[in-house]
């Protein structure tokens, strides 16, 4: 039991970091979650729930719910759909080829679609450097906030049949 207290105040901590991160905004971007009991409680913008407990569209949503117990709901088309600003999600880091995200999302980080449309990397906010997240951002929201002079955004990993870890610009450092 003591596992399910550390996720949850993981969960609580990863929300805190976005709200603070992101509340600058006039609009608070979407999230895109494997786990969204405690993440929704402390983060107030919308989170979207890729396992479909919370998330009808998800949950009704045609495919074939084969998959790891308790994380078959998830579909890639149906992500599509949905699609969130930020994927709480990480890729898995050369030299291993498979992590629990590659599992969970059904290997959605090697879909065409997803490899046009996100990046991976560090979002920070340039007057509080303190603030900063490293996941996946999807490449519409983050040419949104290229607009804005707050926040500053710099890739990680790349994808070029694997991922690789890229350059990280002085101050982005410190995950």
């Amino acid at each position: 039991m003591a596992i399910e207290f550390t996720l949850v105040a993981g969960s609580i901590s990863q929300g805190e970091k976005l709200k603070m991160l992101f509340s600058e905004l006039p609009q608070l971007p979407s999230i895109g979650v494997v786990t969204s009991g405690a993440i929704a409680r402390i983060y107030p913008g919308r989170i979207v729930d890729l396992m479909g407990l919370n998330n009808p569209t998800i949950a009704h949503f045609k495919g074939d719910r084969k998959g790891m117990k308790n994380h078959a709901a998830f579909e890639k088309d149906a992500f599509f759909v949905v699609e969130p600003d930020v994927l709480l999600a990480s890729p898995p880091i050369p030299p291993k080829r498979r992590n629990r995200y590659i599992l969970w999302l059904k290997d959605i980080f090697n879909d065409g679609r997803f490899i046009k449309n996100w990046r991976y990397g560090i979002l920070l906010a340039r007057s509080h450097p303190d603030r900063k997240v490293e996941w996946f951002f999807d490449h519409r929201f983050l040419q949104k906030l290229r607009e804005t002079p707050e926040y500053e955004f710099h890739e990680t990993m790349k994808w070029s049949g694997k991922w690789v870890e890229t350059a990280v610009a002085k101050g982005a450092q410190g995950r």
